[in-house]
C-alpha cells in the first residue's frame, strides 16, 4: 500500500468531489461559454489564444444556480457540443455568445445567442484562471479535471456554512 502523502490526500479528496459533481445535468436557463487557460502569455495582438498552446474550458452554469466545467481537448465545435451534451438537460434555454462553436447548437437546445459577453459564466471562469495563475501557479493537464471540479464544488455549495463539514458529510455518511 502506498504512503499517504499530503498530494495522495488532495487527489483522493478532489477525485471525490469530481464524483460528487458530475451526477446531475444542469436545467432551466443556462449560459454557456469557453475559456482558455495555461500556455505562455503572448504579447502580440494578432496571435489569438486558439491558436496558442492554451487549454480550452467549455463551461456552463444555471442561472442563480450551479456550474459544470469540462476540458475541451480539441478546438472544435464537435467537442463543445460533445462537452455541452455531457453537462446540460435537452430542452433547456441555453444562452451563448455568437461565437463560431455555439452555432450547431439549435436543435438540441432552446438555443439564444447574444451579442454581448456572457456575466455568470464569465465570472466563474475568471475565478479558475485566478486560482490557476496566482494560488496554484500551474498544474498539469491530468490534473486540471480535479482542480476543476474543485471549483465546481466550492461555486455550487457557496452558500453552505461549513464546506469542508458538508463534504465529510456527503461522502462518509
Amino acid at each position: 500500500m502506498l504512503p499517504m502523502t499530503a498530494y495522495r490526500m488532495q487527489r483522493k479528496i478532489r477525485e471525490q468531489m469530481q464524483r460528487i459533481e458530475g451526477r446531475e445535468l444542469l436545467t432551466g436557463i443556462v449560459e454557456a461559454g469557453e475559456a482558455y487557460l495555461g500556455g505562455k502569455p503572448r504579447y502580440s495582438k494578432s496571435v489569438r489564444a486558439f491558436w496558442t498552446k492554451k487549454v480550452m474550458l467549455v463551461g456552463a452554469i444555471e442561472h442563480g444556480g450551479r456550474v459544470a466545467v469540462r476540458v475541451g481537448y480539441s478546438k472544435s465545435s464537435d467537442a463543445v457540443y460533445e462537452a455541452l451534451k455531457e453537462m446540460i438537460k435537452r430542452r433547456s434555454r441555453l444562452i451563448t455568445t455568437r461565437h463560431n462553436f455555439f452555432k450547431m447548437l439549435d436543435w438540441y437546445w432552446d438555443h439564444q445567442p447574444r451579442k454581448s459577453p456572457l456575466r455568470q459564466i464569465g465570472l466563474f471562469f475568471e475565478s479558475v484562471k485566478r486560482a490557476y495563475y496566482c494560488t496554484h501557479h500551474h498544474y498539469s493537464l491530468k490534473e486540471m479535471e480535479l482542480y476543476l471540479a474543485e471549483a465546481c464544488y466550492r461555486y455550487n455549495r457557496r452558500k453552505e456554512g461549513d464546506l469542508w463539514r458538508g463534504f465529510l458529510r456527503e461522502t462518509c455518511i
